[in-house]
């Protein structure tokens, strides 16, 4: 181990350093404060840990309702590091999962451009930044994408070695974000879709061509892994179930529809072109 840290060029630390702190700066400069939506995570997690599971809403203006606590993990995961660190805990909880954030767009870059550090580092740094510009915050998204890169990360690994047990561990990461997340867990489902199809060897549809029946097998025992969690059904229909409400498109940024007029639609576009 150490003959091979030792044989790591300059240029080598230099470009992990740069991938890895280079956003965190940026961070510390621009979101010194806390999400405002942490304080209601908190009193999730305090009532948990404190009286377990609720299905019935305790904490709202409107007691009473029926409820899915959708990221019953991350609220209690937030509440425990509060609660032995305080505000500063939760801050750098943000920056170690960014880290490896980072960490996994780099191992992924270099997977897909054959080891091009180059490309690597731009596609790393810059999509970090802009991450880290809106969604690097202290709320349950950053585990979704820590836990969406792992996934992606495997199944690159799967079509380049075509060894199976890399795909052994995604059923896994669907447990751990159904209940960590559970509104962001139909994107594991959703991130398998387009490498089952270019399983399928077409040169007319340029799709590449690999094992289909494993990636399969795992997307079923993906999908029936899903239901553990403490809601069942109810938590993986969350998504369905708890969106179109007008208030909530006229007051929440992120559902409202992509104008041209607004500077932060056109960066956020701007983003997925990327």
């Amino acid at each position: 181990m150490v003959k091979k840290l030792k044989e790591l060029k300059f240029i080598d630390w230099m470009l992990i350093l740069i991938v890895i702190f280079a956003p965190l700066c940026i961070y510390f400069s621009y979101f010194k404060s806390l999400d405002n939506d942490l304080w209601y995570l908190l009193s999730e997690g305090r009532y948990i840990i404190g009286n377990g599971i609720y299905h019935t809403d305790t904490l709202s203006l409107h007691p009473g309702l029926d409820i899915v606590v959708q990221n019953w993990l991350s609220a209690v995961l937030f509440w425990i590091i509060y609660a032995f660190l305080g505000s500063k805990g939760i801050f750098f909880t943000v920056l170690i999962v960014n880290i490896f954030i980072c960490y996994l767009i780099y191992k992924i870059s270099m997977l897909i451009s054959n080891n091009n550090k180059t490309v690597s580092l731009f596609v790393t740094v810059l999509t970090d930044i802009n991450l880290v510009c809106y969604f690097i915050t202290s709320r349950p998204q950053i585990f979704s994408f820590l836990i969406l890169l792992i996934l992606i990360y495997l199944l690159e690994l799967y079509v380049k070695s075509d060894n199976t047990k890399y795909l052994k561990f995604i059923p896994l990461l669907s447990f751990i974000e159904i209940n960590l997340h559970a509104s962001i867990w139909w994107f594991i489902l959703l991130f398998m879709i387009p490498y089952i199809i270019d399983s399928f060897k077409s040169k007319k549809l340029m799709l590449e061509g690999y094992r289909t029946k494993p990636l399969i097998i795992t997307f079923i025992i993906t999908f029936l892994v899903g239901f553990i969690n403490p809601y069942g059904y109810k938590a993986i229909l969350f998504i369905f179930n708890s969106y179109g409400d007008k208030y909530m498109f006229k007051y929440i940024y992120e559902l409202q529809p992509f104008t041209f007029s607004n500077l932060i639609s056109v960066h956020i576009f701007a983003i997925a072109l990327l």
